[in-house]
């Protein structure tokens, strides 16, 4: 009895039918099933290795492969690269470097000669100073040795100022004292130098305030971060003005390069941390390289459509949807970045390794053409690109048209974005001040990202503004090779001269007419006396000003002023503070 429950038992828990047809279904189900999980488990895996890479492995995508081709097996691949292979198998790598750049060797780098130097001597003995053969009496000669690099902390000091005062002996009513000059934040206690160097040491070193603190401390004068960022804020104010004319400059340029990141700030009263977004707009090479920031709370294409507002050129940028409403004017021309379109054919590696080799060699071609042509004029560029570059931009695109790939894969969605930004890529062979990609704007935004890093976050968007106008003057600086800390330190003494100008007055007036505020008021002007005043409205409202600057023709000193200011301008007047960076070894190149 019990043999019979379990043969029905048995029975009923087989779940595989009689029926052959049946089981050839199901057979047929099973195996497209593991079919789906093989590629799911692939694309998983795959898109594990990218992040790992993305967060841990190096982030250049230079492409050199000299046995690229012995992959190409047969005709069709041959011929598709026979245009190519000079430019694939690395032709270029044996070039001279250019002229005025020396390739590193291994020993010591030479100490600079503007280090100072402390003799220290090392002398014989008595007993020494004799001959051990002969006894006889040595002739003392100093011969100069090792050299050894050292280091003493800074030091803190403090600036006393006397006021000559006249006082009259007739009547002892009449009394009259010196002024002294005016300062970046009136009646601080942080002069140019202290301030260029807070300043420097956050944007510049991405050092956040409680690290300066402590390293303060250990220094024997404490500066409480608490004070350092009302520093940074009031110092922004005056800063305002310069921010606001490299602006009105950048804005006057024929094109400017764009491009945003994450700037998290913290949410008053609330312990949260919000995404906040930090623009830069870059200026033309030739004319205005400045790095203009702005901040704001959202990623809204409104807000550069804001600053952008009245300008009339080229635009570069990458392909966010952001960006789009500024190209529906006829008055701004879309220039594409190449570096974004290579990176989508650079990730197609992977999965269709011999079409993205044969994308990747097209962009060894034009780059190395940009490579040569970088130290002619525009006009001479220009010419070069339409004689060199256009022919291997029209091969290129039939490549593209002809290729063919799933929609979903890498390569797919590589031919996509090239294929609906072409017209805007090749446009930059249209003039010789353009450039073939826009990574000027994302250099200029991985301060940004490292800063974050250190930092975490913006206290208030207050602070996210007075960032972008502090980030905005140390930035270009950097990119112009200037010292950001002498280039503060000298403007920190000039601007507050600039500030207090009567012509300067009518300017900021007429710009904080414009402001309105969150709630719809607009500012007390009975009540603003000082420039100060304005500038403290203006700071978080700084494109008004800007467009004052345009508009309106200023007084020529003070546009001689500002003019000597700007970071290029300034490195004229002063070359011992040209500070260039070795990209080979990431050290001050001063040999």
């Amino acid at each position: 009895m019990s043999n019979g429950k379990e043969q029905k038992t048995n029975a009923g828990a087989n779940p595989h039918p009689n029926d052959v047809e049946t089981l050839k279904v199901l057979v047929d189900d099973l195996i497209r099933s593991l079919e789906k999980e093989k590629q799911k488990v692939a694309d998983l895996e795959l898109a594990m290795d990218r992040l790992i890479r993305k967060q841990f492995g190096s982030k250049s995508e230079r492409f050199v492969d000299p046995n690229q081709l012995s992959l190409f097996t047969d005709d069709s691949a041959s011929a598709a690269t026979e245009n190519i292979e000079d430019a694939e198998l690395g032709e270029d790598d044996d070039e001279p470097p250019p002229q005025g750049r020396r390739r590193p060797r291994g020993g010591r780098r030479p100490l600079g000669e503007n280090l100072k130097r402390i003799r220290e001597e090392h002398l014989l003995d008595d007993t020494e100073c004799n001959c051990a053969l002969c006894g006889g009496q040595l002739d003392l000669r100093m011969i100069k040795g090792a050299e050894l690099l050292g280091y003493r902390p800074p030091e803190y000091f403090v600036t006393e100022h006397y006021h000559q005062t006249g006082f009259c002996n007739c009547c002892d009513e009449h009394v009259i004292k010196a002024k002294r000059p005016p300062q970046m934040i009136p009646k601080g206690m942080a002069d140019a130098s202290m301030l260029a160097h807070v300043i420097t040491n956050k944007k510049g070193d991405y050092l956040p305030l409680y690290r300066q603190e402590e390293i303060s401390l250990r220094h024997g004068f404490g500066l409480p971060r608490s004070t350092q960022a009302d520093w940074l804020k009031r110092a922004s104010w005056t800063s305002t003005i310069l921010y606001s004319w490299m602006a009105s400059r950048v804005l006057r340029g024929q094109v400017i390069g764009m491009d945003e990141t994450r700037a998290p700030v913290l949410e008053p009263g609330s312990g949260k941390v919000q995404s906040g977004r930090m623009w830069v707009y870059c200026g033309q090479l030739e004319v205005c390289p400045y790095l203009i920031y702005e901040y704001t709370r959202t990623k809204e294409g409104v807000w550069p459509k804001t600053f952008l507002a009245g300008y009339e050129g080229y635009l570069q940028a990458d392909a966010a949807n952001s960006f789009d409403r500024i190209f529906k004017s006829n008055k701004v021309w879309e220039v594409a970045c190449g570096a974004h379109m290579r990176r989508y054919f650079h990730e197609a590696l992977e999965t269709s390794s011999l079409e993205a080799r044969i994308a990747l060699a097209y962009f060894r071609r034009l780059y190395k053409i940009e490579r040569m042509i970088k130290p002619l004029t525009p006009e001479e560029r220009r010419e070069y690109r339409q004689d060199q570059a256009l022919p291997i931009l029209e091969e290129f695109k039939s490549w593209i048209d002809e290729t063919k790939a799933t929609p979903k894969s890498d390569l797919g969605a590589a031919l996509r974005y090239a294929k609906n930004h072409w017209d805007a890529f090749t446009r930059y062979c249209d003039e010789g001040w353009l450039i073939i990609d826009n990574t000027r704007s994302e250099r200029a935004l991985r301060t940004i990202a490292i800063g974050r890093r250190n930092w975490l976050f913006y206290g208030n968007d207050g602070g996210g503004r007075t960032g972008a106008i502090l980030s905005s003057l140390v930035g270009s600086a950097k990119v112009n090779c200037v010292s950001p800390y002498h280039y503060l330190e000298d403007i920190f003494e000039q601007m507050p001269k600039v500030r207090q100008h009567p012509a300067l007055l009518p300017i900021l007036q007429a710009a904080c007419q414009q402001v309105e505020f969150k709630d719809g008021t607009r500012p007390n002007m009975v009540s603003l006396e000082d420039p100060i005043d304005y500038l403290r409205i203006l700071k978080d409202n700084p494109r008004i000003l800007t467009q004052q600057m345009i508009e309106n023709e200023l007084d020529p000193d003070i546009t001689a002023a500002l003019d000597s200011m700007l970071p290029d301008h300034w490195l004229k007047a002063h070359p011992e503070h040209y500070l260039p960076i070795n990209r080979r070894t990431r050290l001050v190149g001063a040999a």
